[in-house]
């Protein structure tokens, strides 16, 4: 019991001095800021960087974008939203997962806090065309 707590003091003293925080930091930061476009409380997401082409828009979850039709997005998409979305904007006060596969709760996926976004999800979070479906949390917390 002495022995654990002292190796939790020293893991805690290496993890200060070598700057590791010691909590959950939670999702990312957000990139850029929220679009004009996206004034609701929805999570809103776009076929272009920058937000631009769009927006898609949802408030709740859905387990498969592929329901929703958008015309730029292309024959590989069927013209849906499914693996069309290169920018995206949490306006909502809830955490979002965004999920590489159909479902909203398998495969991979990647966290959006609150009022956080991204202007390319390809070089900011490695999600660039490949959300399938979206999931909402029921509050700030991205652990669900």
């Amino acid at each position: 019991m002495h022995r654990n707590r002292r190796i939790m003091t020293v893991l805690a003293v290496l993890a200060v001095a070598l700057g590791i925080p010691l909590v959950d930091a939670g999702p990312a930061m957000a990139y850029g800021t929220r679009p004009a476009s996206c004034n609701t409380a929805s999570l809103c997401f776009y076929v272009n960087d920058q937000f631009r082409d769009g927006p898609g828009k949802l408030t709740q979850t859905s387990t498969n974008l592929g329901v929703y039709a958008h015309r730029s997005c292309g024959a590989n998409s069927n013209y849906s939203w499914n693996n069309c979305m290169t920018s995206v904007w949490n306006a909502t006060s809830a955490c979002w997962h965004l999920y590489d596969l159909t479902g909203a709760n398998a495969g991979g996926y990647h966290n959006l806090g609150p009022n956080d976004g991204y202007t390319n999800l390809g070089t900011q979070g490695s999600y660039n065309d490949r959300v399938s479906s979206v999931r909402r949390g029921s509050g700030r917390s991205c652990s669900f």
